[in-house]
């Protein structure tokens, strides 16, 4: 008996000595993770949705920041003011005329106001093609029935099908002011038809102005006409407050496409005026075989020179694999200098304030071809280009694979940068911080969204707005600011 009660005391003994252990480590690994969790929460932030005060339709797919810290979304139908001081919406003023069609990305200038051009429309006469035609073929065929007669053996089907390839070919041997002389006056019979055309014309001349929206009047005005009608034009304020404007999407008619794109354009805000400038076809060529293509950014140099980087001559906004080119102009002389490759493939890159480049190449992932059940990832590789020493330093790699690009970078200051989003449907909702100090970067946890093709913007109170559809808004929260 008395051996049973002393085992029965060791257990008990045993047990509460177990169950104060069990207790321990519970309320140690809760503490700890309370700690954890308050080290993230104060070092690296958080994320919260935005909701809409007002009912819109604006999409928010672009947004720039104004002098007094307002976010402006542009809109076709409406467009929006956002104040982050009080967390609130205000609808503004919307473009003038036609731009339900492709907008430019705008540009903040000195004086506060925002720069739009565009949008580039097709000829009028090249927009209504088909309806013109549509009015003047019979006529034409019957005139080409007087010159070409059926001929034997030949059937209504064929005599019809050659009659109309006649008539094509003689429309289209025609200049543009012969065919008007004949269509405008048939096409002033048609009330319906002559209308939407007349509204056209005025649109298209509209979009050879570029547009200027002043947040202080809440108003849109036209400028003076553009030289040459693009989009996705990339621009840069001059220290005389002139806009240095080159590269985009041309509009025809013109000489060749990327010849008129890659011609410089100088906007001067006082005088509301875009003058162009000649430089001849010195950057037109890499060689005397290899055309220069799309211009992805360009920057100023504090040495009077804008480092402009480039690419083959391609016809989409896609850039080569092997990352393409680059060349400085010279401001003083209107001279660029000689083009070098910049070997490097990247798929999307972020222009930091102290001038430098960060160049972000393509992350992916694969099976492995001898074993197709183990899946092998490359990160995307983060690299810093210097424009003044034109040297190429690697950085890290992301945190997360985010696929060919799609994704935000926001630079936070304190060599930070705030990545999130991507291509990769596993991680459109995850962000990342680069500390390029540090050349490490390390995930912070999930977005309330996800994000793909989206962008962000750096507010004055240290958060970051995060858009690109207005389902989607929601602000990154610095707890370390």
């Amino acid at each position: 008996m008395m051996i049973k009660k002393n085992n029965l005391f060791i257990k008990k003994i045993l047990f509460n000595q177990f169950y104060k252990a069990i207790m321990f480590f519970v309320c140690f690994i809760g503490f700890s993770f309370f700690v954890f969790a308050s080290e993230i929460e104060k070092e690296l932030g958080s994320f919260k949705k935005i909701k809409f005060d007002i009912k819109i339709n604006n999409s928010c797919a672009d947004a720039f920041k104004l002098k007094d810290g307002r976010i402006f979304f542009p809109g076709t139908d409406e467009s929006l003011i956002y104040n982050p001081d009080n967390n609130s919406f205000s609808k503004a003023a919307s473009f003038k005329g036609a731009y339900q069609y492709l907008i430019d990305e705008g540009f903040v200038l000195d004086n506060g106001n925002v720069l739009f051009i565009g949008p580039y429309l097709t000829e009028p006469a090249e927009k209504f093609r088909s309806e013109i035609y549509s009015l003047v073929k019979e006529d034409i065929k019957e005139e080409e029935m007087k010159k070409y007669r059926k001929r034997i053996g030949m059937s209504d089907e064929q005599y019809n099908t050659k009659l109309i390839f006649k008539a094509s070919n003689f429309w289209h041997s025609l200049t543009k002011e012969e065919q008007k002389a004949i269509w405008y006056p048939r096409i002033q019979k048609d009330p319906v038809l002559f209308k939407k055309y007349q509204k056209y014309v005025e649109d298209y001349e509209n979009s050879m102005h570029a547009q200027i929206y002043n947040p202080i009047t809440n108003e849109f005005a036209y400028t003076d006409k553009v030289n040459i009608r693009r989009t996705r034009a990339q621009k840069v304020e001059l220290n005389n407050k002139k806009i240095f404007i080159i590269g985009g999407l041309v509009a025809p008619p013109g000489d060749d496409f990327y010849i008129r794109a890659n011609q410089i354009e100088l906007f001067d805000p006082n005088k509301n005026h875009f003058e162009l400038i000649n430089t001849g076809n010195q950057f037109r060529y890499i060689d005397s075989n290899i055309e220069i293509g799309h211009i992805p950014f360009i920057t100023l140099l504090d040495n009077n020179r804008i480092f402009i980087k480039f690419g083959e001559k391609i016809f989409d906004d896609k850039l080569p694999q092997f990352g393409g080119y680059y060349t400085f102009y010279n401001l003083d002389n209107n001279t660029f200098s000689e083009i070098k490759r910049l070997n490097l493939a990247y798929g999307e890159f972020l222009k930091l304030k102290n001038g430098n480049i960060l160049l972000f190449a393509p992350g992916y992932s694969y099976s492995d071809r001898h074993n197709k059940h183990i899946s092998r990832k490359i990160l995307s590789s983060i690299y810093i280009f210097n424009p003044y020493t034109e040297e190429l330093t690697y950085i890290c790699e992301l945190a997360k694979l985010r696929g060919e690009g799609g994704f935000g970078a926001v630079e936070l200051g304190d060599n930070r940068i705030l990545i999130f989003g991507g291509k990769n449907n596993k991680t459109k909702n995850t962000a990342e911080i680069i500390d390029l100090k540090a050349k490490k970067s390390e995930y912070i946890g999930n977005t309330q969204y996800k994000h793909c093709n989206h962008d962000g913007i750096l507010l004055d109170n240290g958060n970051v707005l995060i858009f690109g559809d207005s389902s989607t808004l929601e602000m990154y929260i610095q707890s370390n600011k």
